[in-house]
């Protein structure tokens, strides 16, 4: 095989990697809180709400700690299959401490293309803040309601959006296809 094959294929398993550690993580959660409604111990929680507060949430007696890479070697898994990178809502991380700046930093060199300055969540001074700060690394401003459905009322899909250049600018950054 010639390096441009080599290189094709690595990144078609690249992406595939992506996509299925994506949607494994984005669904194990809401799954095992829906589970809990359907099973035997059905009535033991009224909803997912309360499956979350009382079972599965951060700090209940069935919670299982999740696997986080690296950052850098999540932006760098992005970056090999072709994604442009973006550090959702910097203000809240850890028990709700902001990513360090240096950790952004250090990201924004390795390649990260946008921060995300306008967080639902954030307060008007965190978005000035990572707006700011977006602008002095180089960084696509974006925003995002970070809508996780009904679980959350009221559902907050589009309530903060990104700004259409911005969004344009982010995807001459990921690679086509």
């Amino acid at each position: 095989r010639n390096s441009a094959d080599t290189t094709s294929a690595q990144l078609a398993a690249d992406r595939a990697s992506v996509q299925t550690a994506r949607a494994s993580v984005r669904s194990a959660r809401k799954a095992l809180a829906q589970a809990k409604l359907r099973s035997p111990i059905a009535g033991v929680v009224a909803d997912e709400e309360e499956a979350f507060d009382r079972l599965i949430g951060d700090d209940g007696p069935a919670y299982v700690p999740k696997h986080a890479l690296d950052p850098l070697d999540a932006l760098a898994l992005v970056r090999r299959a072709g994604g442009a990178c973006v550090l959702a809502h910097p203000g809240m991380w850890r028990a709700e401490a902001p990513v360090p700046e240096d950790l952004i930093e250090a990201m924004a060199e390795s390649g990260m293309a946008g921060l995300e300055a306008d967080h639902s969540d954030h307060t008007p001074e965190q978005r000035e803040h990572y707006r700011g700060l977006a602008k002095r690394l180089g960084l696509v401003i974006t925003g995002g309601s970070d809508c996780h459905g009904t679980r959350y009322d009221p559902v907050r899909l589009g309530s903060v959006t990104t700004d259409p250049e911005q969004f344009r600018a982010l995807r001459a950054l990921a690679a086509p296809g």
